[in-house]
C-alpha cells in the first residue's frame, strides 16, 4: 500500500501571514448523488477555493461506507493556488500536488479507506488563484481540478467527505498552525432497481395473501 508523508509532519519553520479556509466545491457530477443503482458510477468534480495565506495542505475523499460505494478512479492537477496565472500564457509559482495525476486509494492505521487528492508543502505561503487551470489545462476555464469515479456497491445511504479532516491531512497555516475544519460533506444514496423494487412490493403482498388464507 502506497502511503504519502503527513503534510503536518512536513510543514516546519513556516513565516507569518493571514489566513482563510480552504473550500472545496464540487462543480459537477456525472448524474444525481441522490438516485444511483447497484453498478452505476458517478464522477465527481471538485474545486478549491477561499484559501489564504497556505503553506501546505492534504486533503481527501473519505468516510464513505464501501457497502454502498466503492472508489473506481480519480485524477488531480499536478499543481494548486497559483501565484500567477495569464490565460493563453500559464500558470505559475503554485503549491505543487505530489498526488497530481491519477489517484489511489490507501488508509492510515484504523482511519479507513481515503482517496488522497491533495498534499504539498512549500516555504512560501499561497492563495486559490480563481485563473488556477482545471484538468483540462485552461487558464481560467473554471474546469474542476479533481475528479473521483465511485462505483455503487449496495443500496444504502453513506457520506463522502471531502477536506482536511482524515487522519494526517490539514490546511497548514503560518507558524505551523493546523486546520482540519475545512470539509464538504456529500451525502450518497443507492436506490433499489425499479424493477426490483416492483418484485419485492408484490412478494410482500403475496405473503400477505398467504397469511390471511391460513
Amino acid at each position: 500500500m502506497r502511503l504519502f508523508t503527513s503534510v503536518i509532519a512536513s510543514a516546519i519553520f513556516l513565516a507569518a501571514s493571514v489566513a482563510g479556509a480552504t473550500t472545496f466545491t464540487v462543480v459537477s457530477t456525472s448524474r444525481p448523488l441522490n438516485s444511483l443503482n447497484v453498478g452505476d458510477t458517478v464522477t465527481i468534480g471538485i474545486r478549491l477555493s477561499n484559501s489564504l495565506g497556505v503553506f501546505g495542505l492534504g486533503a481527501s475523499a473519505y468516510g464513505y461506507n464501501e457497502s454502498v460505494i466503492d472508489f473506481t478512479s480519480g485524477s488531480a492537477v499536478a499543481s494548486i493556488n497559483h501565484a500567477v496565472a495569464i490565460p493563453a500564457v500559464g500558470a505559475f509559482s503554485g503549491l505543487t500536488n505530489v498526488v497530481g495525476g491519477a489517484l489511489i486509494e490507501s488508509s492510515i492505521g484504523a482511519s479507513g479507506n481515503r482517496v488522497q487528492i491533495i498534499n504539498g508543502v512549500g516555504l512560501a505561503a499561497t492563495n486559490t488563484n480563481v485563473l488556477d487551470p482545471g484538468l483540462d489545462g485552461i487558464i481560467g476555464g473554471n474546469d474542476a481540478q479533481v475528479r473521483i469515479t465511485f462505483t455503487a456497491t449496495g443500496v444504502g445511504v453513506t457520506n463522502i467527505i471531502i477536506g482536511t479532516g482524515y487522519n494526517g491531512d490539514a490546511e497548514v497555516l503560518a507558524g505551523g498552525l493546523t486546520n482540519q475544519n475545512d470539509n464538504n460533506t456529500l451525502v450518497i444514496t443507492v436506490i433499489p432497481e425499479p424493477g426490483t423494487a416492483l418484485l419485492m412490493g408484490l412478494g410482500l403482498a403475496g405473503l400477505a395473501a398467504a397469511g390471511r388464507k391460513e
